[in-house]
């Protein structure tokens, strides 16, 4: 290996005395690039070397290269080609013998050729990259992105389109099912006339003259095609027969198309595949539709942009009849709610199509939310309230539909009286209830539901999903101690804490309610002049406690800061920590962890 290694610094010689004897590096950074480097090689030589040593090495050299160009730059070097000697291209040729090394330990990672490519493109090597492409084509022949590459560079940097199109189509024999090798020869094609387009009408070549009447009338009839996007066509054709099946690919030839012109034959051909051979596929109505509503949602309303959006919710309707289905209708809605804001007569139309979806059976929480929701905009409220009576009927285990069943009744009574309702169904999960709960809190804080309903309704569901109401139960809490006292709060408390798993949002709740009741406590006692002493600001809580031990057991490793609070009321009593850090530890936490991590956040915090 060291053998190895020097002969490959002493082929450096004359390249580093290059670099020193035109001062653009001087004595002792010379000794420091050779030590890295003869470091790099002795890395580079072991038999286990992995990629990220050459990627390292290569990284290194690039970042040498950059410092020289930058130094040249500020010592006014200015050589002709005639005049450059080593220093100019030694780095460069070195980064591209460590590339070639790298790939042949690693041949198959195709992220090490894209680096390649790329950098050859940086240092404009294109007779090294064209020999690259080629080996990396030979290595992967499957791999539909060189192909796509090494087409893309041919045209575009190398301008050469018809060593482009020869590599697209031979790609496509080799991945005849590639998405984004039929995509990229589309676009090839569509980008090459285009640009004929452009250089005849540059050249004034437009309009028939005196030198194109030269031209054999079967040149002239070949040219008008290519012009008019006729290979392109073809292409396409090809395109949809190899990908029959494939619905994205037609997206995405729909999108490829709007960044041409003349393409409208294109399009139809799309359209016409779309139509005849994915029917029954909601997305290909709602592109079909879209695409003859030609102006985007942010254009200026006007009779255009009406008859457009007219001719797209024809063909939306049209599919709506012959895909009745949820899917269908949400994107038909979807559709009309973004031309809504500047076209407020869409509103109308929007209520005719939940009608419809209405009548057809079809039902789902998009669309009843759309619609409750459209017609309380425009003031409608009886609608809104049998829309969302139905709904409600149709989803019971839709927890949002539920709310807006609730939030449609007139009355406040109505309105407590369907919350109840929901909250008694278990059909929808209990992570979804939180915003009913919450309702019919506010609804009981106003004294339109008993506290003792809900209390008794959440008893039922506490036994079956507890470690989700943990919010709710919390609020109930809270509310019964402001309206009955705390005594009444701590009988509910210690009820739903005695229960299978009590969520941790009921113990911290519980906890500053402890406090807080302890604080208003020890006000009075200061205000009370027969008081002979203040209570100490740090007087033992055993209630709080206890409401810490237990939810450090129940919840200490999850939320390991409650093992904080812990250390915090212990220190606060004059205990010591042993406690608390012993059974930490049983849990799985290491106190002495959280307080450094704590400490490194209140540093930062007081720096920022």
């Amino acid at each position: 290996m060291a053998e190895t290694v020097n002969h490959m610094m002493e082929r450096m010689l004359d390249e580093l005395e290059d670099l020193e004897k035109r001062n653009l590096f001087s004595h002792a950074e010379v000794k420091q690039i050779v030590a890295k480097r003869r470091e790099w090689e002795y890395r580079m030589k072991r038999r286990g070397v992995e990629l990220e040593t050459f990627l390292g090495s290569i990284e290194y050299d690039m970042k040498l290269e950059k410092l020289r160009k930058h130094r040249q730059k500020a010592l006014s070097y200015d050589h002709d080609r005639g005049a450059q000697g080593k220093a100019d291209h030694c780095i460069t040729q070195r980064i591209h013998f460590t590339f070639e090394r790298a790939l042949k330990r690693y041949p198959q990672d195709l992220s090490l050729w894209r680096r390649y490519f790329e950098f050859c493109k940086a240092s404009k090597s294109n007779k090294v990259l064209s020999r690259v492409l080629a080996r990396s084509l030979r290595r992967h022949p499957t791999e539909a992105s060189l192909w796509a590459y090494a087409a893309s560079w041919e045209f575009e940097d190398n301008n050469n389109p018809t060593t482009a199109r020869t590599l697209m189509q031979r790609g496509l024999r080799m991945c005849k099912e590639s998405v984004l090798l039929w995509q990229e020869y589309l676009r090839f094609e569509l980008l090459y006339a285009q640009r004929l387009r452009e250089r005849r009408a540059l050249l004034g070549l437009d309009t028939a003259g005196p030198g194109e009447e030269e031209v054999e009338e079967g040149e002239a009839a070949a040219l008008k095609l290519v012009l008019q996007n006729a290979v392109a066509g073809v292409v396409l054709r090809k395109a949809l027969q190899a990908l029959p099946k494939s619905l994205e690919f037609r997206f995405e030839v729909l999108r490829v198309l709007e960044g041409f012109e003349e393409t409208e034959a294109l399009a139809a051909q799309v359209d016409e595949s779309l139509e005849t051979e994915f029917g029954a596929e909601p997305r290909a109505w709602d592109a079909r539709a879209r695409r003859n509503c030609v102006s985007s949602s942010g254009s200026e309303p006007g009779e255009g942009a009406a008859a457009q959006v007219q001719a797209a919710c024809k063909i939306y309707e049209e599919g709506c009849a012959a895909v009745p289905t949820s899917a269908m209708f949400e994107l038909h809605i979807a559709f009309l709610n973004e031309r809504r804001a500047k076209l407020p007569e869409l509103a109308e139309r929007q209520v005719l199509v939940h009608a419809a979806a209405a009548e057809a059976g079809v039902v789902s929480e998009s669309l009843a939310v759309d619609r409750v929701e459209l017609l309380r905009s425009l003031r409608r409220a009886a609608e809104a309230r049998a829309a969302a009576a139905a709904a409600a009927s149709a989803l019971p285990d839709r927890a949002r539909v539920w709310l807006l069943h609730a939030e449609t009744q007139a009355s406040n009574a109505r309105k407590a009286e369907v919350t109840v309702q929901a909250l008694r169904s278990t059909a929808f999960p209990a992570e979804d209830s939180a915003p009913l709960w919450a309702r019919a809190v506010e609804l009981c804080g106003r004294g339109v539901v008993p506290l003792d309903v809900l209390t008794a309704l959440l008893d039922e569901q506490l036994v079956l999903r507890g470690e989700h109401l943990g919010l709710a139960a919390g609020a109930l809490v809270e509310l019964s101690a402001r309206t009955r006292g705390i005594g009444a709060a701590r009988k509910l408390y210690a009820k739903w804490l005695a229960m299978p798993a009590p969520s941790v949002h009921l113990f911290r709740l519980c906890v500053e309610l402890e406090r807080a009741a302890a604080a208003a406590a020890g006000d009075s006692g200061n205000g009370d002049s027969s008081s002979s002493s203040p209570p100490s600001a740090t007087a033992a809580n055993p209630r709080v406690r206890r409401l810490l031990e237990a939810a450090c057991d129940a919840h200490g490793k999850a939320h390991p800061q409650l093992w904080l609070e812990l250390l915090a009321l212990d220190r606060s009593e004059g205990r010591g920590e042993a406690n608390v850090t012993w059974r930490a530890a049983k849990a799985g936490v290491r106190i002495d962890l959280l307080l450094v991590q704590q400490q490194t956040q209140g540093t930062i915090a007081e720096e920022v």
